[in-house]
């Protein structure tokens, strides 16, 4: 049997199941994933049926394939969240010498592991470790633990750059000046810039150019309300050490 368009052309057989094959497929296709299910899964800390759901999302036929790559993300993230459940448990309820043993397993299982896995648990672990550390008095440890840390990417913004802020503010307390500055150099690094408003772009330039005292009179005639944490820290920071600061070897520090 042939089909024919205006009699003129014929269409084999084989073409025309290909057609509703294709439309099959199409039919079958959505754009976008609906991960809310997930997400709310892993929110209540559900991480093994969080998982279930993402690698079930995984399977279907999207149009837009980043959302292939937004689910393999997610079910990264899943798996560091079941990771740490046990830790952070710990955490939870204060109980620090056992975290501390629970860390140290931790850590033990993520040395066997590829560079890669290393990289993407490691600002997390460190991180924790130094919480233990705090908690324990353990300030010889503390800092050096927040330099490890630092080392991995994070997604964690506010928290990587206050890990550099409180750096830098401790790095000034021992004379190490430009070290400290590099922190912040760090910091201020991390910043949207279109997210900036007028003012806050003029500090931002004001201390990347090394105008320390300007930046400072810019910071103090923002009004309190408008400055987050951060702008606080660098304040404090220019405050106390600004006429101190040089621009010696900014970039070999960066």
């Amino acid at each position: 049997m042939k089909f024919y368009f205006k009699k003129y052309f014929p269409v084999p057989p084989i073409v025309i199941a290909l057609f509703f094959i294709l439309i099959t497929i199409l039919s079958c296709t959505e754009r976008t994933a609906n991960l809310e299910k997930a997400d709310s899964l892993a929110a209540r800390g559900m991480y093994a049926q969080a998982e279930k759901e993402l690698k079930n999302a995984l399977i279907k036929t999207y149009s837009d394939t980043l959302q292939y790559a937004r689910i393999r993300n997610r079910i990264k993230n899943i798996r560091r969240f079941r990771f740490f459940k046990p830790l952070d448990s710990l955490l939870r309820v204060n109980n620090w010498p056992q975290a501390f043993s629970e860390w140290q397993r931790l850590n033990r299982a993520l040395k066997d592991s590829s560079e890669e896995v290393k990289r993407f648990y490691g600002f997390e672990l460190f991180h924790k470790k130094s919480i233990i550390d705090s908690a324990l008095n353990r300030a010889n440890v503390y800092w050096d633990d927040l330099k490890e840390g630092l080392k991995f990417p994070s997604a964690k913004i506010a928290l990587v750059r206050l890990k550099y802020e409180t750096l830098g503010l401790h790095l000034a307390k021992q004379d190490s000046l430009e070290e400290a500055r590099a922190m912040f150099d760090r910091s201020l690094r991390k910043i949207r810039l279109s997210k900036l408003s007028t003012a806050e772009s003029k500090i931002y330039f004001a201390y990347m150019e090394g105008h320390f005292e300007n930046c400072l009179r810019e910071l103090k005639s923002l009004p309190d309300s408008l400055k987050d944490r951060h702008w606080k820290n660098l304040q404090f920071f220019l405050d106390n050490y600004g006429k101190t600061l040089t621009l010696d070897e900014r970039f070999k520090l960066w």
